[in-house]
């Protein structure tokens, strides 16, 4: 009981906090100004520059012959998607190129929301490794667009 005395001044210049040191800043370097020349030309973008050229998509009922599939992949059932019995029916966009091979998919249409089981993720995976025959329009081999019907159906 003997500090009960004390004022609160000299309390406080007793247990006094010390101050952190001031740390410099250091000194930026501000970049170099470069002047930029002006010219008297302007540039303007060409024609094929402003709209490019989209890539020419043939449609499948324009092309001469059917869809031909030469190497056919199954996608994996999704574990969890079968050990819950669930069935998924899914519409696939894809886009075959001139030598038969798939360079786009997406999912277009599914049935209920599956995103949480697997079956886009494993509809995609093999749709990418579809081969098909090259489709033919004036005698050419072009790009086509097709939907494919995937159905993720238990067999028991």
């Amino acid at each position: 009981m003997q500090n009960l005395h004390l004022k609160p001044t000299t309390f406080y210049k007793v247990f006094k906090v010390k101050r952190a040191q001031k740390i410099p800043k250091k000194k930026l370097i501000a970049p170099k100004k470069v002047a930029l020349q002006k010219t008297d030309e302007t540039y303007t973008p060409k024609e094929e520059e402003k709209n490019p050229p989209k890539e020419k998509i043939a449609d499948i009922s324009d092309v001469d012959n059917d869809a031909v599939i030469i190497e056919r992949v199954i996608p994996k059932y999704p574990e969890v998607a079968r050990k819950a019995g669930i069935e998924c029916k899914l519409i696939v966009e894809i886009v075959i190129d001139e030598r038969g091979r798939v360079i786009h998919a997406s999912i277009v249409n599914t049935d209920r929301d599956t995103k949480d089981y697997g079956f886009e993720k494993n509809a995609l995976a093999a749709v990418k490794k579809l081969r098909f025959e090259p489709f033919i329009q004036n005698n050419q081999p072009v790009k086509v667009k097709i939907f494919y019907p995937i159905d993720f159906v238990l067999i028991e």
